[in-house]
């Protein structure tokens, strides 16, 4: 087994909106507390609400990412801590799938002892994950949801 790739979110401009926002969130704070200086506490927490999610939006899609090499993962996650697994420490595998009336989208979390990562549909080289593991991983540790959201009209 000789594959290696990598799964990352692949949207550059994404992380860049993402990183617009926070920018833009941060003025906002900094220009109200200063412009007016009434309420500087409830203006930090009205604007935090949706900074705080922001910031976190955007470690998510800056460090979260998934290397496969032969029968090695190395996933790191939205905080930068690396994690080191084979193939075989994997425990379960919950796979998702959602259809719409628009298409399909599919997320694996994989669990490997007590830490977990997963991969979406949106990811790059997520397809070449999704046909790794289910050529590698046993049929008996993988879960399958399906959940079909469809308009009846």
């Amino acid at each position: 087994m000789n594959k290696k790739f990598t799964v990352n979110v692949a949207i550059k401009e994404l992380r860049r909106l993402c990183l617009g926002c926070i920018v833009f969130f941060v003025f906002g704070i900094l220009w109200t507390i200063f412009k007016d200086g009434k309420n500087p506490v409830l203006i930090t927490c009205i604007f935090s609400t949706v900074l705080i999610p922001l910031i976190l939006y955007y470690l998510y899609i800056s460090l979260v990412y998934v290397t496969v090499s032969g029968n090695t993962i190395v996933f790191r996650n939205m905080f930068g801590i690396t994690h080191t697994a084979d193939i075989k420490e994997i425990t379960k595998v919950v796979w998702k799938t959602g259809e719409t009336q628009y298409g399909k989208t599919e997320r694996i979390i994989v669990y490997i002892g007590s830490k977990k990562f997963s991969v979406e549909t949106l990811m790059k080289n997520s397809d070449k994950f999704f046909d790794y593991i289910s050529s590698n991983v046993s049929e008996d540790i993988i879960v399958r949801e399906v959940k079909n959201i469809t308009k009846n009209k």
